[in-house]
């Protein structure tokens, strides 16, 4: 992978005006009934 200082000047003006975001973790689903009871085994 290559470092800002390698990439020409407008990619680099790019990555540094790009609204990078966080990903919020997914919230975890609850189980309706114990694991003993799943059908899965």
């Amino acid at each position: 992978m290559a470092a800002l200082t390698d990439l020409p000047f407008s990619p680099r003006m790019f990555l540094r005006a790009y609204p990078w975001r966080r990903v919020d973790p997914v919230p975890l689903a609850r189980r309706r009934k114990p694991v003993e009871e799943g059908r899965v085994r």
